[in-house]
């Protein structure tokens, strides 16, 4: 067999091998959950999507649902605006619905796409959306759409797409798109304009070229893109450079998403190797492993709180992992003394009697079950008493009256998450 026919074989299983993974990833998601989006504005309201019409808005606080009606087949994509008062969503129908989040209402749609809609996200203003339809169904697969007018404003070729992120820094006309076949795609939307064509070439791929599955941008830092290759990997690429910041290892088979947490420390991945990982960027340490005993996982996504991941997949619902447990305040202010005073002078017959005591503050039971409790706050009323690292404190007071006073503690911990209780002073007998 000569090398140039063996070539041409060889190339025809690699392609065959890309697009039937391409079909699993966008095309093909067992019955669950496929996407989940927390509110940007209300770190209890969540959006989840799947197969069989299943989308929804769901309040984990009080627990009321807001099913969203009318899609019957499988919702690929969610996508909030800026504020949090709508939801886009893309389905197998070839409609991107908005719904208006306070009342589950149908607001919007659009409707330009032949096939599937895989892949949705809003501009930062919330004036735009781009859309990623199915490769296999039109050739123009990616959408701009006017979202006020319900209009399309232009349509682009592009690869096998899986996924598309909008930058979310204010103004930005720049998204990332992975591409199945060829790398992560960054594109400012302004240059289509002059070269329609540019999602097409290689000049716009960053990355190593390998088969990418999800994209997701920093949220803080414009320059950084963390790419989910099919391989398993995920990488954080420096995007004006091409250069690799970070390649984050463990997953044994192709990433279905990513989400970074708001202050863009950790990364959350998810795969169809059934597992979720949290990672401290940083250090490229693994730092949560959790493993969905029922297949595979598609959908993940970070809440506003800090605290909270959420994740979705084959054969099961949304569940919630708790990444920074806020602190548990406890502790005791407790008198010593109790003199009364007659520096003050006479006072009037059953007036309250002013009481020298020294209280002594202790919050040494306080815990935080995933890091350490980095400030103590104890308030009488509005006054700061004492704001600092020690977990014990004394301080001398004249207090009058016969009603023990109350406080309050407030502990931090280490990534910021607070709790607060109020305590009644104990061992204080006033003069009445």
């Amino acid at each position: 067999m000569s090398k140039v026919r063996l070539s041409v074989i060889c190339l025809a299983f690699t392609i065959l091998f890309a697009l039937s993974n391409v079909m699993i990833t966008a095309q093909y998601i067992p019955d669950g959950i496929g996407t989940v989006a927390w509110n940007p504005d209300n770190p209890s309201i969540i959006a989840e999507a799947g197969t069989d019409g299943l989308l929804r808005i769901r309040n984990t606080s009080t627990g009321f649902i807001t099913n969203l009606s009318g899609v019957s087949g499988t919702t690929w994509d969610l996508a909030w605006n800026s504020s949090g008062t709508l939801l886009a969503s893309a389905s197998d129908d070839s409609l991107i619905r908005i719904w208006i989040a306070s009342s589950g209402l149908l607001d919007k749609t659009l409707a330009g796409h032949t096939g599937p809609v895989v892949g949705v996200d809003w501009s930062p203003d919330d004036t735009s959306i781009i859309s990623i339809g199915s490769f296999f169904d039109e050739t123009l697969n990616v959408k701009l759409w006017n979202v006020a007018n319900e209009t399309e404003v232009a349509s682009y070729r592009a690869g096998l797409v899986d996924g598309v992120d909008w930058q979310s820094q204010s103004g930005s006309t720049t998204i990332a798109l992975a591409e199945n076949l060829n790398g992560a795609k960054v594109i400012d939307i302004s240059d289509l304009v002059t070269d329609p064509d540019l999602l097409t070439r290689t000049s716009s791929t960053i990355g190593n070229q390998e088969p990418v599955t999800s994209v997701a941008w920093h949220p803080t830092n414009s320059d950084q893109l963390a790419v989910g290759q099919g391989n398993g990997e995920v990488i954080i690429w420096t995007v004006s450079t091409n250069t690799a910041v970070t390649t984050l290892s463990g997953h044994t088979d192709w990433i279905s998403g990513l989400s970074w947490s708001p202050n863009g420390s950790q990364l959350a991945s998810v795969s169809v190797d059934g597992t979720l990982r949290v990672w401290d960027v940083a250090s490229s340490v693994q730092e949560h492993l959790v493993t969905n005993t029922n297949g595979r996982l598609y959908a993940v996504d970070w809440s506003l709180d800090q605290r909270q991941v959420a994740y979705g997949g084959e054969q099961t619902p949304t569940d919630i992992y708790i990444i920074n447990a806020p602190p548990t305040a406890a502790g005791n202010a407790t008198a010593f003394g109790g003199l009364g005073l007659d520096t003050f002078g006479p006072l009037p017959p059953g007036d309250p009697q002013p009481t020298l005591v020294v209280v002594n503050f202790d919050a040494t039971t306080s815990s935080d079950a995933d890091g350490s409790i980095v400030n103590y706050e104890w308030k009488a009323g509005s006054t700061v008493l004492y704001s600092g690292p020690n977990p014990t404190y004394s301080q001398d007071f004249v207090l009058n009256g016969c009603t023990n006073p109350r406080y309050t503690l407030t502990v931090t911990d280490n990534d910021g998450a607070t709790d607060t209780i109020t305590i009644t002073l104990q061992g204080f007998v006033g003069i009445c």
